[in-house]
């Protein structure tokens, strides 16, 4: 679940981006919405919108953790589509990143897979 908490709250950041959204104003109403989850309340003022990506959980652990999640899934008979999607995206990203990223850095291929940046307007 956390790691479809970054990916959803990414996507809904860059979106907003793109429609001429602050990420940091559409945060504070992610955060004080339904739209609030883990990930917008620790992860994204302070590791990705500060552009450190720094939150100190490795990319490819949360793949690790996705695919464990998703074998238990298996064995139990129940093909988890959303879930198989997350594992798809981090799948994807982790191989595109640095072997030693953060899994934060999960958005900084987002935002190159969109052509978008959450930090400086002038990165987009």
């Amino acid at each position: 679940m956390a790691a479809n908490n970054v990916l959803i709250a990414a996507e809904a950041l860059l979106v907003g981006r793109k429609f001429g959204i602050d990420p940091a104003t559409l945060l504070g109403v992610l955060n004080a919405s339904s739209g609030r989850n883990q990930a917008t309340e620790t992860k994204f003022e302070k590791f990705v919108l500060s552009r450190s990506f720094d939150s100190g959980f490795a990319a490819r652990l949360m793949r690790k953790d996705i695919g464990i999640a998703l074998d238990l899934a298996h064995d139990q008979e129940i093909s988890p589509l959303l879930g198989e999607a997350v594992g798809r995206l981090w799948n994807a990203a982790v191989d595109e990143l640095d072997p030693a990223a953060d899994q934060t850095d999960v958005v900084r291929y987002l935002e190159e897979l969109h052509h978008v940046s959450l930090g400086d307007p002038a990165d987009h």
